[in-house]
């Protein structure tokens, strides 16, 4: 496609026939390609479609590649239809009729609607009934429906979904929100027009959207698209995040190095940029600063964490801390991979340490799971404490069940766990 685009540009470039689609002229845009489709724009007139012809032809003389007839349409806007019909005896394509449609999806300016995407969900949920019939056990299926069923039917809302589309620290599963998801992803899009990103459409926008002017100051109107109108929408919930460290200052705006002590008065905040030192080596750069105030790497999940309405840490995302010491792992992190990562090391160890580090971790994993049903499906509460106090308990009942042979680790153990001396043998190594 590199070659033909090549020939499209030289083409145009020579001739005086050809006019530029609709605000395409600035970036000089003929064809985009999206996989294996391409898209060529031009203004709807008999030189222009010419010329676009003739670019086809010189593409297949020299790489002997034919356009599928079949496969290739032509559409209109604003044409007449004397025009028209010029067009398509020199273009010999199917006529198409607007909108576009990529993947079955309609390329609309405007807000989509569930019947633009209804042949999207089709085929997704035919791709998903196919992986459940194939994957899906009967356990999962039950889990399923246990949470997202009104009883045997399907139908019906999540019975806990907002608990569900939380950080695990905070109670839920982890599961993300679609709608805190769409604003990080569109997040990433103002992002990229603000630092410049080198891509087509960043330039597009700050030739046809900003053109010169802030992206903060842009005023929202009524015939503005629905996308570009999302973006703007952003703003609110984003302008406490992003920052300008200032370097050369020459990407900064302000109202000027000196502000009055009028208006340091009515707006304190003002008193930051009284004294800025500009660094003529060093260029402006945009950073981000999460919720904390801490300036972080930009990315997806950094965003989606600070745009989300997060909830309180919940006590059971801690309570490792009040047993992991008398498991024998207090110096590693508090991360499931690393604790499973532990475990599968020492599975087969009958080791006094290990056997105790693994009944620790069983016993926490289930009494927190059983602690977390118990919150969303009732108003019962245990504390912090009784669970851990409960999770020991449980460990040294089973441990009364076992014989240890005598080391130093394992008088250790008794000492910490407060066991008789009952437990420990000369000859076996663990019971």
């Amino acid at each position: 496609m590199e070659v033909l685009t090549l020939i499209l540009q030289k083409q145009v470039l020579i001739s005086n026939d050809f006019s530029f689609h609709s605000k395409c002229e600035k970036q000089r845009i003929i064809n985009l390609c999206f996989a294996d489709d391409l898209f060529l724009f031009a203004r709807g007139d008999n030189r222009s479609a010419k010329t676009i012809m003739e670019a086809l032809n010189m593409f297949k003389n020299m790489l002997g590649l034919v356009s599928s007839m079949v496969k290739s349409t032509v559409f209109f806007s604003n044409v007449t239809e004397e025009v028209k019909q010029c067009i398509l005896d020199i273009m010999p394509f199917e006529e198409g009729s607007l909108p576009v449609r990529y993947l079955g999806v309609p390329l609309l300016s405007t807000r989509l609607q569930y019947k633009d995407c209804k042949q999207l969900v089709k085929r997704m949920k035919s791709r998903i009934t196919d992986w459940k019939t194939k994957c899906l056990s009967f356990a999962e299926d039950r889990m399923k429906h246990f949470l997202w069923a009104q009883g045997d039917s399907i139908k019906g809302k999540a019975k806990v979904w907002k608990s569900v589309c939380r950080p695990k620290c905070e109670g839920g599963l982890g599961i993300r929100r679609v709608g805190d998801m769409n604003n990080a992803l569109m997040t990433v899009h103002v992002w990229s027009v603000l630092t410049h990103r080198e891509s087509l459409w960043v330039k597009w926008i700050h030739s046809y959207r900003l053109r010169n002017r802030s992206f903060w100051e842009i005023p929202l109107r009524g015939n503005m698209t629905w996308s570009w109108r999302k973006m703007l929408n952003l703003r609110p919930i984003i302008r406490n995040h992003i920052w300008t460290e200032v370097g050369d200052g020459a990407d900064t705006s302000a109202w000027g190095m000196e502000v009055s002590s009028a208006w340091v008065n009515r707006f304190p905040v003002l008193a930051n940029i009284r004294h800025i030192v500009l660094d003529a080596a060093q260029r402006d750069k945009l950073i981000w600063k999460s919720s904390s105030g801490s300036q972080v790497e930009f990315s997806t999940s950094v965003v989606w964490d600070d745009v989300r309405t997060g909830q309180n840490m919940v006590q059971w995302a801690n309570i490792w801390n009040g047993v992991k010491d008398l498991a024998g792992m207090e110096s590693m992190c508090n991360k499931w991979d690393s604790i499973y990562e532990h475990l599968v090391r020492v599975g087969s160890s009958k080791n006094a340490r290990h056997v105790i580090g693994k009944l620790v971790v069983g016993a926490t994993a289930y009494y927190v799971w059983q602690e977390r049903n118990t919150r969303l499906f009732s108003i019962k509460k245990r504390s912090a404490t009784r669970l851990v106090e409960i999770f020991l308990a449980t460990v040294r009942m089973k441990l009364h069940t076992m014989r240890f042979k005598r080391t130093s680790q394992v008088e250790r153990m008794l000492q910490d766990w407060s066991f008789p001396r009952g437990l420990v043998i000369e000859d076996d190594d663990c019971g």
